[in-house]
């Protein structure tokens, strides 16, 4: 492992070598506890045909199948429903890794648990069992005859625990065509909210309008809560109690408005350091805007040219295009470039060479994902491991990648939930219950592609952290925020990727992909990821989070938040950061004294999302200021991606969009570097100035350090 791997803790893998078999007696006082095995099934994916193993395991009720092969293996999977697959490859030639991967790519691969069975040497080496592991083998074994006690252990440990979230999810499937409401609340250790089904909404508003005909209720009185039937639920284990009942459950929902005046004090810290190794990017527009600015506030300046001035600005600011630097100067001539716009601009040009050649839907492995049901389970009390990984979550060493693991990956619902009910307080602003926003993270993280190695909800989620981090960072040194400008920016990181295919936007231009072609070639998957978000939201029963907002308040949220999103098209980059470094210095400098009450009002309203594109933006690139260890395993998920299009362009004869990212002469530390030096400085230092983050600017240069050293002493790191 390098030094700058994440420390990540390996999958627990259990193993047994033959003298740990159960002796007949053992075997008999486990039947005697109320064992059946006429339920589980077990496919025995090896070239050898053990049929002494599947006598035996036949005879004590285990259903069980033998596959002289992969595909024959997942044939008998899909067919025939095994909840286990053990694999030989001590006996035959069948490989661990690729018996893996294939079962991995079925849609049922959830549902079986995979097994191994390996010499003694392997099971012994440590390093081999902990590559098993990540395989998603979950036991080992050196010899196949004690398969049958191993399989007694897994169904009073894994199986038995897969059978009771089975039957807890066909009750809560139950639950939503149940013709009365349904409340499920968490009552200790603290009281909570986890489920509700879809009557229980409509039961509320119906009594509640009844309530207030009868007693003549007005809004903001207390309202009383009539249960009918209550059953309550201990947990012994735990000492968890939950209260199912069938009840209205009426919730005043407070509304808090606060006047929005964003400060625009500078913080402290700077990247002098990083400034030093890389020239500064100033585009002719800023040059232009800078000095039309001097001269607007020399005492010389009349009214009459400080106003002609001002609209020659104006006209300036608002065309897009002069923002971008010139990406085709200075190509490079070696293999490896010095500047960081060859490496990126792929990803930054607007438009990019088209391939005669139609191709009408991403290669297999890249498409767009396909809709599921959120795991509904979800929504009850969360682990104490998962409760551990969220303790750090407003720090910036916070680490994502372990709440990946615990949750089983999903990130984004658990930390969201955190987020939005704990420490901003969203479900209250958009007066929504828990059930509700619960509902609708789970829905936004469902629509994430886990296939994918860096666009995947674990970005998400990542994104919503440092997100939050710097929102608090305004809130701290006395900012106004309105309470649904927080909700508005939240969301806007929650939904920034919906739905990422894996391939930029110049591979679904090049492709001639339908988004393309539906968006025009502009800004086409953030438009997409914005429009997908709103669709499915607004379009979910259990899961809409806007329900309750009147039409003014949602078309103002829904603007900011279409804004924030679109602002992450990398090749608006320069535009965005450009418009918000001369907004901050016109704001700072005073150049609106004189203007009127209607343009200051104007002016603080464009600098206001002048300030949440930024925020998003810098929420979004902030991996290489995170702790090395998170921060190398960020660039190498996205590296793994751009390599992944590299080869499929290639592959389909299209243009290579970021020839640096070749998996066979990628200079993967340069390419950090680069990355830093062309996108990052800039960024970080417009927004550092704004608000005080020394903490990550201190990160991102000790990073960038150790990026400039690994590209010339481990070029091929990866």
């Amino acid at each position: 492992m390098q030094n700058g791997d994440v420390q990540a803790e390996a999958p627990v893998l259990n193993y047994r070598r033959p003298t740990e078999m159960f002796s007949k007696d053992n075997m008999r006082n486990l039947s005697r506890v109320g064992i059946s095995h006429t339920s589980v099934k077990v496919l025995l994916l090896s070239s050898v045909k053990h049929r002494l193993v599947v006598k035996r395991l036949t005879q004590v009720g285990y259903g069980c199948d033998v596959a002289h092969d992969i595909k024959e293996g997942l044939q008998l999977i899909s067919a025939n429903h095994h909840q286990v697959m053990v694999v030989d490859a001590m006996s035959s030639d069948i490989s661990l890794e690729e018996a893996a991967n294939e079962l991995h790519s079925k849609p049922f691969s959830d549902a079986v648990i995979l097994m191994a069975v390996v010499k003694l040497n392997d099971l012994k080496d440590g390093e081999k069992m902990k590559r098993i592991a990540h395989l998603g083998y979950t036991r080992a074994l050196s010899n196949i005859d004690i398969l049958e006690s191993e399989l007694v252990l897994l169904e009073n440990s894994e199986l038995a625990l897969r059978s009771k979230l089975l039957f807890a999810e066909a009750l809560f499937e139950a639950a939503e065509y149940c013709s009365d409401g349904i409340e499920i609340s968490s009552m200790s250790p603290d009281f909570r909210l986890v489920y509700t089904n879809k009557v229980h909404s409509e039961l509320v508003h119906e009594e509640d309008d009844m309530m207030r005909q009868e007693h003549n209720f007005s809004e903001g009185e207390s309202r009383r809560k009539h249960s009918r039937q209550i059953l309550t639920v201990h947990n012994p284990y735990q000492e968890l109690v939950y209260q199912i009942s069938l009840r209205p459950n009426y919730h005043q929902h407070l509304f808090h408005s606060r006047t929005s005046s964003l400060s625009s004090r500078h913080g402290k810290g700077s990247l002098g350091s990083l400034s030093q190794t890389r020239a500064v990017i100033e585009t002719p527009v800023v040059k232009v805007i800078n000095m039309l600015q001097i001269a607007q506030n020399t005492d010389e300046c009349s009214v009459e040219i400080r106003e002609t001035l001002e609209n020659t600005m104006e006209i300036l600011r608002k065309v897009p295009d002069i923002y971008s630097p010139n990406l085709e100067e200075n190509e490079p001539v070696g293999q490896i470039p010095s500047s960081g716009g060859y490496v990126y601009r792929g990803i930054l040009k607007t438009n990019p060479r088209r391939q005669s050649q139609s191709f009408d839907s991403l290669p297999r492995g890249a498409s767009l994902s396909s809709p599921h049901h959120p795991h509904k389970l979800a929504c009850l009390a969360t682990p104490s491991q998962i409760r551990k990984a969220l303790d750090s979550m407003k720090t910036w060493k916070y680490n994502i990648i372990e709440l990946e693991g615990v949750s089983f990956k999903q990130p984004l619902y658990y930390l969201g939930m955190e987020v939005f009910t704990r420490w901003f307080k969203v479900d209250e602003y958009l007066c929504v219950d828990e059930t509700v926003l619960g509902s609708w993270l789970q829905l936004m993280e469902s629509k994430y592609n886990s296939s994918n190695s860096y666009h995947n909800s674990t970005h998400a989620a990542d994104v919503l952290q440092a997100g939050a981090y710097f929102l608090q960072k305004l809130i701290d040194r006395g900012d106004s925020w309105e309470p649904l400008e927080i909700a508005s920016v939240l969301i806007a990181m929650v939904v920034h990727d919906l739905d990422h295919p894996g391939r930029t936007n110049n591979f679904l231009t090049n492709s001639r992909h339908e988004l393309a072609l539906l968006y025009n070639d502009k800004s086409i998957l953030e438009n997409h990821h914005v429009a997908t978000a709103f669709k499915v939201s607004t379009n979910s029963i259990t899961g809409n989070i806007f329900k309750s907002l009147d039409l003014e308040t949602f078309q103002s949220m829904r603007l900011n938040i279409v804004e924030m999103v679109l602002a992450t098209d990398m090749s608006k980059h320069f535009e965005h950061l450009s418009k918000f470094t001369t907004g901050v210095t016109s704001q700072s400098s005073g150049d609106f004294a004189s203007a009127s009450t209607t343009s200051l009002d104007k002016d603080q309203t464009d600098m206001d999302l002048l300030v949440k594109r930024l925020l998003v933006k810098t929420a979004d690139l902030a991996n290489p200021a995170r702790p090395m260890p998170l921060c190398r395993e960020w660039a190498v998920r996205i590296s793994s991606e751009y390599f992944s299009q590299t080869e499929e362009e290639k592959r389909l004869g299209l243009p290579i969009v970021m020839p640096a990212f070749d998996r066979t002469t990628c200079n993967f530390p340069q390419t950090q570097v680069q990355f830093i030096d062309f996108i990052v400085t800039g960024l970080f230092e417009a927004w550092n100035n704004y608000v005080d983050i020394s903490e990550v600017v201190s990160e991102l240069e000790s990073n960038y350090k150790y990026w400039k050293e690994s590209s010339t002493s481990d070029p091929s790191e990866v």
